[in-house]
């Protein structure tokens, strides 16, 4: 089992992209989970007018929401804990 170097959270499943780039707060993490990794929102589709924007960088200020990681398939407290822990890392980042 690996842990995750924002939620802490144990997982099986990870992403080590962010060990070379930075990630969303701007510094490299080795192992993230796969909804801390989807925290940040890097898409949105417009219903009205049929139109899908993808965002080629992180915004700390474009996070998705519980209700928006449930619909990728997170379950509820999942995607609580990681929407918890990234927005306290970006918190601190600011300090």
């Amino acid at each position: 089992m690996y842990k995750c170097s924002i939620c802490k959270s144990e997982f099986e499943a990870f992403t080590d992209a962010f060990e070379n780039e930075p990630w969303i707060d701007g510094r490299r993490h080795k192992d993230i989970c796969h909804c801390c990794m989807c925290v940040p929102k890097m898409w949105h589709y417009d219903e009205e007018k049929k139109m899908l924007t993808v965002y080629d960088e992180m915004d700390p200020k474009r996070l998705c929401t519980i209700e928006e990681l449930m619909e990728e398939g997170f379950e509820k407290a999942s995607a609580q804990r990681s929407l918890r822990a990234v927005k306290a890392l970006l918190r601190k980042r600011k300090k």
